[in-house]
């Protein structure tokens, strides 16, 4: 029998496929090489969030299903089981008391009210630095040494993504260390269905967001990228993004009185299977 070519994708004859042991031992060295590297890493969540500034003053804070906006972002964090410390980096005292009584994982620190403002950026021309950084803002790295971790792997949690999963943030964290190039991994959803033609199940890799937009002619835009990170390299143009697909509503972001009115009816939906 020979090969075939279905909508461009390459389909190997039956006799060049592996067999099931074989297929059984790819993937127990895989789940083997994914808990080798985690164990090997200081993976750290980090919480970055603020009610003084920003378009909606205070929104982070705004209830949802009984709780604070921030609640439903750090109970994912404390039940994720690969993350070893959360920091949570906010003006709001009580988001850092929630944070303190919760559990010993989070590490609540205080923004100052020039932190909390919009920040002040410095444009940097060198190969080593994105163009432009935060100058009024204590960075990750530099909260991370002060409580002793070094060279942490972050995990950036989206708090205006409160629908965001458990499930999702270990699937995010797996996908990164299976992956031997991927400098980025993103939460993503996909989007326009009909134009996804590879297995749902082993996505390729996608280009960043903007490469979409600057050349939507020549393919269709695949992802709609939100969520949850990781990030270990500066953010360029040329870095190699893996997408991890989760279903939409655990990306939808609350911005305004009516995001948060849609949030509760993808919150009823998911209570009631």
């Amino acid at each position: 029998m020979h090969s075939t070519e279905v909508r461009g994708r390459y389909i190997p004859p039956p006799y060049l496929l592996p067999c099931p042991e074989e297929i059984t031992e790819r993937e127990s060295l895989r789940k083997a090489k994914i808990a080798k590297r985690i164990e090997a890493n200081n993976i750290v969540g980090f919480m970055r969030f603020r009610d003084y500034g920003g378009s909606q003053p205070g929104r982070h804070s705004w209830i949802l299903a009984g709780k604070p906006l921030y609640y439903w972002k750090m109970k994912v964090a404390c039940d994720c089981k690969y993350l070893d410390k959360v920091i949570v980096f906010t003006d709001i005292k009580e988001a850092l008391k929630m944070a303190e009584e919760m559990s010993d994982k989070f590490v609540p620190i205080e923004q100052s009210l020039t932190e909390a403002l919009e920040p002040s950026y410095v444009f940097v021309d060198d190969l080593k630095t994105p163009q432009s950084r935060r100058i009024t803002e204590r960075t990750f790295e530099e909260l991370a040494a002060s409580i002793g971790l070094k060279d942490p792997v972050k995990v950036y949690l989206n708090v205006p993504s409160p629908l965001e999963s458990t499930q999702s943030i270990t699937k995010l964290i797996e996908w990164y260390f299976g992956d031997d190039i991927a400098e980025v991994a993103m939460i993503a959803t996909l989007t326009e269905g009909p134009h996804w033609t590879l297995d749902p199940r082993n996505p390729k890799y996608g280009m960043p967001l903007w490469y979409y937009f600057k050349a939507r002619q020549m393919r269709p835009l695949l992802y709609r990228v939100g969520g949850s990170r990781i990030e270990m390299y500066p953010w360029h143009n040329r870095q190699r993004t893996l997408l991890v697909p989760i279903p939409e509503w655990e990306v939808f972001e609350v911005h305004s009185r009516e995001d948060l009115e849609r949030a509760e009816l993808f919150f009823n939906r998911r209570l009631k299977g």
